[in-house]
């Protein structure tokens, strides 16, 4: 692996945005909804439309278990994303593709609360020794996704 792979991002840390606020030591950011399941789906869907983000796939674990005969909360992961963004990514450090495209999960638990999870472009840049120079694009998907659970959440909605 070149040199560069190893490269800290520029300073100690890019600039920090609200989401880094509820990310845990794993790198997910989890953010309870201020909306029932059903209508924070609709709004991810329809916020992504808006701007112009092709949602690749969903992958309904739910379902999946149900068609099986197993019981499960519900747990749908919407993967999303824009190759001329993550392929910059992928051509400065390969293994980046595990992790792109980009992935919401939407989960509900028994209360039922519903949660929107994302793993941190921050700490995936990291654990992928993604060289400095591609640091401030992945500060930009990071406030992206930032942006995008906020506006899904409602403004009501609160770090796990």
């Amino acid at each position: 692996m070149p040199a560069s792979h190893g490269d800290a991002p520029p300073g100690d840390a890019p600039t920090v945005s609200p989401a880094s606020t509820m990310m845990s030591d794993n790198g997910l950011v989890t953010v309870r909804s201020a909306l029932a399941l059903q209508e924070t789906t609709a709004r991810l869907v329809a916020n992504l439309a808006r701007r112009a983000i092709p949602l690749v796939a969903r992958v309904d674990h739910a379902a999946a278990a149900r068609s099986t005969g197993l019981a499960m909360l519900p747990a749908e992961v919407f993967i999303f994303g824009n190759p001329l963004v993550g392929t910059q990514l992928m051509q400065a450090s390969p293994t980046m593709a595990i992790d792109l495209p980009l992935k919401i999960l939407i989960t509900e638990d028994l209360l039922p609360n519903c949660w929107l999870t994302y793993g941190d472009p921050l700490w995936i840049g990291r654990r992928h020794a993604v060289p400095a120079q591609q640091w401030p694009v992945l500060q930009a998907i990071r406030d992206l996704l930032a942006s995008i659970v906020r506006e899904v959440a409602g403004p009501d909605a609160s770090a796990k």
